[in-house]
């Protein structure tokens, strides 16, 4: 056989073999893939599960999978029934849609406490008030009495309580000081209070930094709130 031949059959067969690689990692990027059970070619969809906290186990139609969260596989076009639980969580259940050639993320299914976790942050005989700052960061609150009596400021990030500003220990029983909070500055810096004792009326800024002492307002002004 001519080697002229020959090389024009490797050349062919070369080519087919490309174009068939080719089409078919084109088709298996897209889904496609055969099912050896019906035999015939189907396209599937890619489905990304995970959860906080992960290690969850898998319910796929009532059926528990061996794979726990983060669960990654391929299905057939369709709708799936996935059910999530972990000890001392609560179950999660969602009907899942699968679409050919693409991928459907559920990376943040978020598993709640059957009995959420709580820390004790402050303990006071009572509080008369409590205003948040407007960045969420801070909480302004009113102990009304006893040795703790005064306005205070919780940090919401460590939980540290600072008193600003303190109300004597033994209130006047026919005259009682009283605070009350009426805003947050829009920096959350400084807080405008009321501070009433008997027919006395006072508005003083006060900041949240104890360093610097309040600020009367009447007193500045000479007002009478």
């Amino acid at each position: 056989m001519p080697r002229k031949f020959i090389g024009i059959i490797s050349y062919i067969f070369a080519t087919v073999i490309v174009i068939g690689g080719t089409v078919l990692l084109v088709a298996y990027g897209n889904g496609y893939t055969y099912n050896f059970t019906s035999g015939k070619l189907v396209q599937r969809g890619l489905l990304l599960l995970s959860s906080v906290p992960n290690g969850a186990t898998i319910t796929l139609g009532g059926k528990q999978l061996d794979q726990k969260s983060p669960y990654r596989n391929s299905f057939e076009q369709g709708w799936y029934d996935f059910t999530l639980g972990r000890d001392g969580y609560r179950t999660w259940h969602k009907s899942i849609q699968v679409k050919p050639s693409l991928v459907s993320l559920h990376q943040y299914v978020i598993l709640l406490r059957q009995r959420p976790l709580t820390d004790s942050i402050a303990t006071h005989g009572s509080i008369s008030q409590m205003v948040g700052s407007p960045d969420n960061r801070r909480v302004g609150f009113v102990v009304p009495h006893g040795d703790q009596a005064g306005l205070w400021s919780l940090d919401g990030e460590n939980f540290e309580q600072t008193r600003l500003l303190p109300l004597p220990v033994t209130a006047d029983p026919v005259a009682p000081e009283v605070l009350s909070i009426l805003s947050w500055s829009n920096d959350a810096s400084h807080l405008l209070v009321r501070r009433v004792k008997g027919a006395e009326n006072s508005l003083l800024v006060v900041s949240n930094n104890t360093s610097e002492a309040p600020l009367s307002i009447a007193g500045i002004f000479n007002i009478t709130p």
